[in-house]
């Protein structure tokens, strides 16, 4: 009779562990719904994601001022169309041309992954010759902020000309942004 209580007692036992036991344990095991493996590895991807950005802290701190200012008018941290308006008209005056109409917009769908973005620049001067303008584009492409000529037009008689430009900044709201979490 003792080991007939003994083998009920585990088998008992047993069935206790596998019927009350093991389900209380299975959301805890891999792949459960408390298993924290995936939680810990986008925690590993925002601890590098935050020591990168550390790094650049640091590495910007260590730039002069003079040379992030440098940086900040060659590609600025806004769109800055208001500061684009400035720069052409005084560059037209330098040239003795008159600024007669700018359209700027900023291309939404062009961003790089570091957070570049482009705007589209329509420029129509007047007041000079063919020199003076080419002395126009010289001076764009002395200047600080970066452009590219994307086309320009003249009429051989007439004393107007027009430009297609891309200029460019950087996103500051990109840059700030924490990379979209990977899939694993």
């Amino acid at each position: 009779m003792p080991v007939l209580t003994a083998l009920l007692a585990i088998v008992y036992g047993v069935a206790g562990y596998f019927l009350f036991l093991v389900p209380k344990l299975q959301p805890l095991m891999k792949g459960g719904e408390y298993d924290f493996t995936s939680i810990q590895a986008q925690l590993a991807d925002d601890e590098n994601y935050a020591q990168k950005m550390k790094d650049t802290v640091v590495a910007f701190a260590k730039i002069g001022e003079e040379q992030s200012l440098r940086v900040g008018n060659i590609m600025p941290y806004e769109a800055d169309i208001p500061g684009l308006f400035v720069q052409l008209d005084e560059i037209a005056r330098a040239n003795k041309l008159l600024l007669m109409s700018v359209d700027a917009s900023v291309d939404e769908k062009s961003m790089s992954p570091l957070g570049r973005k482009s705007i589209r620049i329509s420029v129509n001067v007047t007041g000079g010759n063919y020199e003076q303008f080419k002395l126009y584009l010289a001076d764009m492409e002395r200047s600080m902020r970066l452009f590219d000529v994307q086309t320009l037009g003249f009429q051989p008689d007439s004393s107007s000309f027009s430009l297609v430009l891309r200029g460019y900044f950087i996103d500051r709201k990109a840059l700030l942004a924490p990379p979209a979490p990977t899939k694993k």
